[in-house]
């Protein structure tokens, strides 16, 4: 007789959380187990999703072939919690731990099919981007698996090798901080020119939204776009001209650049 398949998450952080909650929204909660090594703590801090939710130590999970877990801690914590676990072989195990390689759980488990993923942080709102890459041991099945959790929680995009899953790091994840960056810098200069803060946030994060949505429905390249605002003689084209005078693509190239470079490099370690 086949087991009961079980969902095990191991950390229910920031990331963790929501995806603890993407999985009640498609599975039993009888068959979710939140893994902790203080699971009563962790109880608590749950206790409005603990209804049929089982908690457990690291050192008593045993994950059977048709299970599932899932990590989301931190990656320096991941060695020490992997070795306490006893897997089946080709469990599904899926990564949203960045700096954390293939390789380096292959090391400890080697058995296991293995999908890494890369999440951003407005999952949190279910409208993140989670890119993701899969070891040979991973089935359609096993792949349905993990997409019918994440896709609660957003677009999913596969890409071909881990480099890239470190490309998406830095321009997806990483680059959530990043737009961060820029709107603050939108806010700050809309409150300084007379709009309350209030006013300023709305106006400027709709702008965002509202510009990201047009470039994503539109067939033209984003300079056809850029030199469709841009009157000749107008406000549009006097801003671009400081961008271009101040040399902002190779800012931002660097930027992101600098993200990939330390996302391959965490990797290694």
């Amino acid at each position: 007789m086949k087991n009961k398949e079980k969902f095990f998450l191991v950390g229910c952080g920031k990331m963790g959380l929501p995806i603890l909650k993407a999985i009640l929204k498609v599975y039993p909660k009888n068959s979710v187990v939140a893994v902790s090594r203080d699971p009563l703590k962790l109880k608590k801090k749950l206790t409005s999703l603990t209804h049929n939710i089982q908690f457990s130590k690291p050192e008593q999970l045993n994950v059977e072939t048709n299970d599932c877990i899932i990590f989301a801690v931190p990656p320096q914590k991941a060695k020490k919690i992997l070795q306490k676990i006893k897997f089946c072989s080709n469990s599904l195990f899926i990564s949203v731990m960045a700096g954390y390689s293939v390789e380096s759980i292959r090391k400890i488990h080697p058995e296991i099919a293995i999908i890494r993923a890369m999440p951003n942080l407005p999952i949190t709102i279910g409208k993140g981007l989670t890119a993701f890459c899969q070891t040979t041991e991973v089935t359609a099945e096993k792949k349905e698996k993990f997409l019918k959790i994440f896709h609660n929680l957003g677009k999913c995009l596969e890409v071909a090798t881990e480099d890239d899953l470190n490309v998406c790091n830095a321009i997806s994840g990483s680059g959530t901080g990043f737009v961060f960056y820029l709107l603050r810098s939108f806010y700050d200069s809309a409150v300084e020119l007379g709009f309350s803060e209030t006013l300023a946030k709305e106006i400027i994060c709709n702008g965002f939204i509202d510009s990201s949505f047009f470039a994503n429905q539109s067939e033209k390249h984003l300079t056809e776009l850029i030199d469709e605002v841009c009157t000749k003689g107008g406000t549009t084209e006097a801003g671009i001209q400081v961008l271009k005078r101040e040399n902002l693509d190779k800012i931002i190239k660097n930027c992101l650049f600098s993200a990939y470079k330390k996302s391959k490099l965490l990797a290694k370690d």
